[in-house]
């Protein structure tokens, strides 16, 4: 059997190959086709557990060529169950080289495996239109959904709508195993899909992937991506395996941790997001952020994002300076350090905007915190911010570009102390590793910025009297 499930194997990641050679990468993208690697479909089929039901029914809902539903076939089979696999493959060219690569399967592992494939919509399926399955297990499209999209309900990506769908199939006790972005785990776009989905199911393993490049190299994603396998029970907690590796090739070299599902989902916050810790360390900071008080808004301040678009505003920037102009920020002027501005011949990119702009578009000089938006793929720091305090640069108002978020206190700027502090606590380490545990994304929101942990508004006086270190902030933390 080993034998033939490994030719079964070869036979699928060789169609893989045959259609990325097929299609240029701009268009498999456009489609949100990424091919599942052979060893990531090894783990994700040893994860699942037998059902008791005779045969097995497994759901590959975006099949590919089929690496990832054969793959748990094959594993069933080795448990001693018979399978029944439907595969569902939108793509003609696709879907050839499955039926061929089902075809090849069914030969070598012999009649305990029967397959059935579809050309039909995996969003549109109803268990009263398919019955209902053990499993199902899926590396789902990864491309934005319409809001006019009939099936995409309010998910704001396909992936997170295959996983509702696929919910929705599964029997009391079902598997659902997905290889996925991380970005559905945290963040204001998908609250409401992670409300409904952990009501119904429970995760019970996930494997996190360190590097954006290796889990797809060849399909060049640049995607933090994880693993998860979910059971269809009521929510409540329970043991949770975790394990990371940096990509698909070290996966015998993960590391592992065990824990609770109540310490990566907040249970009196249905709104939560999903933590995965990679080590024990992180796993103490979870407990410890959850013993600090205090939110942003419990200290009187917001988060807002820049209001200036350059591509709106362009007839009203400029690159020097005049007796009408106000400075414009970009996120190359904040530095843990502090805000460098101007920059001058070197940035490439206009530094004033005119003082007689749409007062929608300008914010009182004062001081606040700037925090850059986005880090690139495998920047070391993902929290960058900087104090701008009120005087240090000319003029009443100024422009704040949109890659940019900024903390203010309405009705009055916050002291000089309190941003000092909160900026050197957004760019400690301590925060930055506890940011990238609740948030696998290169993006920072204003969302994610308000639920960040922190200590007393006194702690934060305190640390922006001095320059902090690493231990003067984890005093402030009580960590």
């Amino acid at each position: 059997m080993t034998a033939d499930v490994e030719a079964a194997l070869a036979c699928a990641a060789q169609a893989a190959d045959a259609l990325r050679e097929r299609a240029p990468a701009a268009a498999r993208r456009s489609l949100g086709q990424f091919f599942t690697p052979v060893p990531v479909a090894r783990l994700m089929a040893s994860w699942i557990e037998r059902p008791a039901s005779e045969p097995v029914r497994v759901l590959d809902p975006g099949a590919g060529a089929g690496v990832l539903g054969l793959a748990c076939a094959a594993h069933l089979l080795s448990l001693g169950s018979s399978v029944e696999l439907t595969a569902i493959e939108r793509d003609a060219a696709a879907r050839a080289r499955l039926e061929a690569v089902l075809d090849a399967a069914r030969r070598r592992l012999g009649a305990r495996l029967r397959c059935q494939i579809s050309g039909g919509d995996a969003l549109a399926l109803r268990p009263g239109d398919v019955g209902s399955f053990d499993v199902v297990i899926a590396n789902p499209p990864y491309l934005k959904m319409a809001p006019a999209d009939p099936r995409g309900g309010d998910s704001p990506n396909a992936y997170t709508r295959f996983m509702e769908v696929a919910a929705g199939l599964l029997r009391p006790g079902g598997q659902l195993c997905f290889l996925v972005p991380r970005s559905f785990a945290a963040g204001l776009y998908f609250r409401r899909f992670r409300r409904r989905f952990h009501a119904e199911m429970a995760l019970t393993r996930a494997h996190v992937f360190r590097s954006r490049r290796d889990a797809f190299r060849e399909d060049r994603v640049l995607q933090e991506t994880v693993v998860v396998l979910y059971r269809k029970q009521p929510a409540g907690d329970g043991p949770v395996a975790l394990s990371t590796s940096t990509g698909a090739r070290d996966l015998d070299a993960a590391t592992r941790l065990l824990t609770t599902r109540a310490r990566l989902l907040d249970p009196a916050d249905p709104d939560a997001p999903l933590l995965l810790p990679t080590c024990p360390k992180e796993l103490a900071m979870i407990a410890a952020a959850r013993a600090l008080p205090h939110r942003l808004a419990d200290h009187g301040l917001s988060v807002s994002t820049g209001p200036v678009v350059p591509f709106r505003a362009r007839p009203l920037l400029r690159r020097a300076a005049g007796p009408a102009t106000a400075p414009l920020l970009w996120m190359q002027h904040v530095r843990p350090e502090g805000v460098t501005w101007p920059l001058g011949a070197a940035f490439r990119k206009p530094e004033h905007l005119r003082a007689d702009a749409p007062p929608a578009l300008l914010v009182p000089s004062d001081t606040f915190v700037l925090l850059r938006r986005l880090s690139s793929k495998e920047e070391r720091r993902r929290l960058c911010a900087a104090a701008l305090v009120r005087g240090q640069l000319p003029g009443a108002t100024l422009g704040l570009e949109n890659h940019l978020n900024y903390v203010h206190r309405a009705g009055g700027g916050l002291t000089r102390a309190e941003a000092r502090g909160l900026a050197a606590l957004f760019n400690s380490a301590w925060m930055d590793r506890y940011f990238r545990v609740a948030n696998g994304s290169t993006q920072v929101n204003a969302t994610d910025l308000r639920a960040l942990p922190l200590p007393t508004l006194a702690a934060l006086r305190r640390l922006g009297g001095r320059a902090p270190s690493e231990d003067a902030i984890a005093e402030a933390l009580g960590v």
